[in-house]
């Protein structure tokens, strides 16, 4: 389980850190890993997301379908980073635009 544990480090470490425990630690694919993040980037590849409101499940699906779905709270938070960011984010999963 990760809290928040690149926060407070600057994006390349994070990238770093995130991409050593895809590859390390998640690479045989037995292990689950439960990951608490503000940075959208560090969760857009995972296989699930789980977006919480005031203690409650508001939807959990691939990022993938999150980000098609134009009425996804997660698709919105990532719109907020701007047109440039998003659409990388969106690239990065395979994403189509919401229309």
């Amino acid at each position: 389980m990760l809290d928040e544990a690149t926060a407070s480090v600057d994006v390349q470490t994070d990238a770093h850190v995130q991409n050593t425990i895809k590859t390390r630690i998640l690479a045989g694919g037995t292990s689950t890993m439960l990951v608490i993040a503000h940075r959208l980037s560090t969760v857009v590849d995972s296989s699930r997301i789980l977006v919480m409101n005031q203690g409650y499940v508001q939807e959990l699906d691939t990022p993938k379908n999150l980000l098609s779905s134009k009425s996804s709270a997660f698709s919105a938070m990532v719109d907020k980073m701007g047109a440039a960011a998003a659409e990388g984010l969106r690239r990065q999963c395979g994403a189509s635009l919401p229309a």
